[in-house]
């Protein structure tokens, strides 16, 4: 009787890399963090390797299969609050073994609330507006958390962190003009985030006109007439104007385009300020003087 057997060179461990989550990262509790590696055998294809998840903390946390190309994922949402040190253990056929490691942290989100400004907020361009908002975290200090105001037109336009109550406040009127979706996050030493959505208006004020007064010269028998033009929106709405009569420097009391020839005298300094209005806010006003003559 006779038996062929076939006597194989010696046998190769598998080779093995964690690619993700990178080491020391961070998620929240109850997140979905997806382990992947890269996995190797010299001796049998990579599918018909076996490999074992196991948390230090948690103990076996499940199994997952190689593709052909060496590449394992294991999406897993159940890690404890803890930082846990995950390996990757990849087993060939004859048992031998390679382990991969990564530290990775569960723990809970910061949290935060913004007050101020109310969604739908309007504003004028220049006008100074107020933010105002609440942040706390499970295991840093309020002084601790990084916070970042970003708007949708002028990106991030501050990085004003909280003191010590939890509060962060401050004002701005930098913002332009337009329809500014305003996002707040808050980071904690983990890296785990919250965030809070307000959206406020910023309306754009006309632009100053020019102005002039007739008749030149003026005699204190004349009705004298102001006119102020070139003022535009910048939403392209209508501007309309509203003026008033200074007399040698002081408000008169005079208002409208016109002022009668009764009110004026001889060697009065009279000032017209025109003001533009797009209907919702106010540019700054131009203005002209004429001396009265006899």
């Amino acid at each position: 009787d006779s038996l062929v057997i076939e006597v194989s060179p010696s046998n190769s461990p598998p080779t093995c890399s964690l690619t993700q989550p990178t080491d020391n990262s961070a998620g929240a509790e109850g997140a979905v963090v997806t382990f992947q590696g890269l996995v190797g055998d010299a001796d049998i294809s990579t599918n018909l390797l076996s490999v074992a998840w196991n948390s230090d903390k948690d103990g076996l946390l499940g199994t997952s299969v190689p593709n052909a190309s060496g590449v394992v994922t294991f999406p897993f949402d159940g890690l404890s609050l803890n930082t846990h040190l995950v390996s990757m253990t990849v087993t060939d056929d004859v048992g031998e073994q390679c382990v991969a490691d990564v530290l990775y942290t569960v723990g809970l989100p910061p949290s935060i609330v913004l007050n101020e400004p109310l969604v739908g907020s309007v504003y004028s361009e220049g006008e100074s507006i107020l933010f105002v908002a609440e942040v706390s975290d499970s295991e840093d200090a309020p002084v601790d958390l990084n916070i970042d105001w970003e708007s949708s037109v002028d990106g991030v336009f501050s990085t004003q962190g909280a003191a010590s109550t939890g509060v962060a406040q401050f004002t701005t009127n930098a913002l332009t003009f337009g329809v500014h979706d305003i996002t707040v996050t808050v980071t904690d030493s983990m890296g785990l985030y919250a965030e809070a959505l307000t959206q406020v208006t910023v309306n754009g004020v006309p632009s100053q006109p020019a102005v002039s007064i007739t008749p030149v010269p003026a005699y204190s028998s004349d009705v004298l007439l102001a006119s102020a033009t070139g003022s535009t929106d910048p939403e392209g709405s209508a501007v309309t104007y509203t003026y008033d009569w200074l007399l040698n420097g002081s408000l008169s009391g005079y208002s409208g385009a016109s002022l009668p020839s009764s009110s004026t005298n001889k060697g009065e300094d009279w000032t017209v300020r025109a003001t533009p209005s797009d209907g919702t806010a106010n540019g700054d006003f131009g203005e002209a003087t004429v001396t009265i003559l006899n």
